[in-house]
C-alpha cells in the first residue's frame, strides 16, 4: 500500500529539478535572458513544461521534446501486392 507524505517530505525530488533546470537557463520569450527555472514539470498540457524568468518576472511555456519520434503504437500495414 502506498505511503502518505507529511510536511516537506517528497518536496525533494520537485527541488531538485528545480535546480538542474536552472543550469539549463532556457531563455525568455518575452525578454530574452537566461536567467530562468522550471516552475511546473506541466503546463497547459503534458506536453509542455512551465519556466519562471527572474529577468521580466513572467512564466513561459515550453515544449517538451528530445527530439526522437513518440511511439504511437501504429505500424505501417503491410505493402498490397495486388
Amino acid at each position: 500500500m502506498g505511503r502518505t507524505l507529511t510536511g516537506d517530505e517528497g518536496r525533494g525530488d520537485a527541488r531538485e529539478e528545480r535546480e538542474r533546470s536552472e543550469g539549463e537557463g532556457y531563455e525568455c520569450p518575452f525578454c530574452g535572458s537566461t536567467d530562468t527555472e522550471l516552475e511546473s514539470a506541466f503546463g497547459s498540457e503534458v506536453s509542455a513544461e512551465q519556466h519562471y524568468c527572474h529577468g521580466c518576472n513572467t512564466v513561459f511555456e515550453r515544449v517538451k521534446y528530445d527530439g526522437a519520434s513518440a511511439d504511437t503504437g501504429r505500424r505501417d500495414p503491410p505493402p498490397d501486392d495486388g
